[in-house]
């Protein structure tokens, strides 16, 4: 009896070491684990092979040289800056020096300014806090920010085979000047002070217009100067560079196909529910922006109505010979191209996701697979008229995959990332259709645009 009393204190107290073990080594990205080691260990790995630029841990040779520049705005304005600047230090041959991914809790609390003006209020966000409050007349702006790494959200592999990139942690250029050991006259600033200031150009005897910009700046005499950091200002813009040479071109192609989300647990949820929807080009992408999310967002607001009857219009004609039956036996062009798209029997039988939505079909529907990604919830006004003609349309919010989401955390500060990566789950979502639907000016649509242009292309 003895015996048997110790053994199962001695298991007890086994299995004690053993959840406590576990607890003090679980990821500093999930309270849970939803999702497989592998996943993790990858994050963590990854999480390694960023280099920061510290006073104390970074070894700045004589010879190296750097640029940065100051970041605005929201996601996808970022990472069009993001873009522009590999490109400059590839070109300039020079180490970029990356700013953090800001996210922002509802609207961001500025976007493009002058040089000092934005570099004052970037200069506010801390690695430490959470909290950005501005005031000006006794009015006060406050949002909420997290500060994230680009290599935990994009794929970096082939950009840091061809550029040094290291990582600042703020926006204290101080101190920045104090880590570069520099002083202010070894800085070449290009402060732009309206939205389309400077544009760049790598061609000397190029006759390309400034357009919308007010200053030109050949990229063969910025790559003359001497001073440690080249600092720019906005970069913003899918314009903002002119690239005529053919070996930039190019470089410039590989970029914006390697630069993609990489995210292990984003890339698991969006396979899941494409997936459900019937896999990789079997369903439309749509993407509507109605102004939902932000009350500054009048723009899309008020043309919401317009946004969805142009998609009605659009998608009606590429499919007009499929309305009111499931026959799938044409043989034009647009049907060869999207016939997978279209919902027949046979997929009624082979995925019960659909039997819901086929139920809806009437004389004036179209039984057409789309997976909608927007800004506003399923009861939104605007979409009434687009639910009606397409019955079969899903949205994030129909699926629960996105749960394990939840668990992801900023390594840095512990702030839950669920809410800012989201929408980018919903875009990749979208992106993976047979074809892809956009809302004019919407720069996340322009990027679903660009990843399912790439997806297609690697498919063909």
């Amino acid at each position: 009896m003895i015996s048997r009393g110790f053994f199962i204190i001695s298991l007890i107290f086994a299995i004690i070491i053993f959840l406590t073990y576990k607890n003090n080594n679980k990821s500093l990205y999930f309270k849970n684990d939803p999702i497989n080691e592998q996943e993790q260990s990858h994050l963590l790995n990854k999480d390694k092979e960023i280099v920061y630029i510290d006073i104390d841990s970074y070894n700045i040779t004589e010879e190296e040289k750097f640029i940065s520049y100051l970041p605005h705005s929201g996601f996808h304005n970022q990472r069009i800056s993001v873009e522009n600047a590999i490109f400059l230090a590839w070109y300039l041959n020079r180490t970029l020096i990356l700013p953090p991914l800001m996210f922002f809790s509802g609207i961001p609390p500025f976007g493009m300014a002058p040089f000092d003006q934005l570099s004052q209020r970037l200069s506010q966000l801390k690695p430490n806090q959470n909290n950005f409050t501005e005031c000006e007349k006794n009015q006060c702006v406050t949002a909420n920010y997290t500060l994230y790494h680009w290599e935990e959200l994009m794929s970096m592999k082939w950009i840091k085979q061809h550029v040094k990139i290291v990582h600042r942690t703020d926006f204290d250029d101080k101190n920045l000047l104090n880590i570069l050991n520099t002083k202010e006259r070894e800085v070449y600033y290009t402060k732009c002070n309206v939205r389309y200031h400077h544009r760049y150009y790598d061609y000397l005897n190029s006759t390309i217009g400034l357009d919308e910009f007010e200053e030109r700046i050949d990229l063969a005499k910025l790559k003359d100067r001497k001073e440690k950091l080249f600092y720019f200002g906005s970069l913003y813009s899918t314009r903002r560079v002119v690239r005529e040479l053919p070996e930039n071109k190019e470089f410039w192609s590989k970029l914006l196909k390697e630069f993609v989300p990489e995210n292990p647990i984003i890339i698991k949820i969006v396979n899941n529910i494409v997936k459900k929807i019937g896999g990789e080009r079997n369903f439309l992408g749509v993407h509507a922006r109605l102004g939902n999310d932000f009350k500054s967002d009048n723009l899309f607001r008020g043309t919401s109505d317009k946004t969805i009857e142009s998609f009605i219009l659009k998608i009606s004609n590429d499919y007009r010979e499929y309305e009111n039956t499931f026959n799938i036996d044409k043989s034009t062009e647009v049907a060869k191209q999207m016939r997978q798209t279209i919902l027949t029997s046979t997929k009624l039988i082979e995925n019960k996701v659909f039997e819901q939505c086929s139920s809806k079909f009437t004389n004036n529907t179209l039984p057409i697979i789309i997976f909608l990604a927007t800004d506003a919830k399923r009861t939104h006004k605007s979409l009434k008229p687009f639910l009606e003609k397409f019955p079969c349309v899903f949205m994030l919010e129909d699926f629960e995959d996105c749960k394990s989401l939840k668990s992801l955390e900023n390594p840095l500060d512990k702030i839950n990332m669920y809410k800012h990566l989201i929408p980018l789950v919903d875009l990749m979502i979208s992106s993976k259709g047979s074809r892809f639907y956009g809302t004019p000016i919407s720069t996340f649509s322009l990027y679903a645009m660009r990843l399912n242009s790439l997806s297609n292309t690697f498919d063909s």
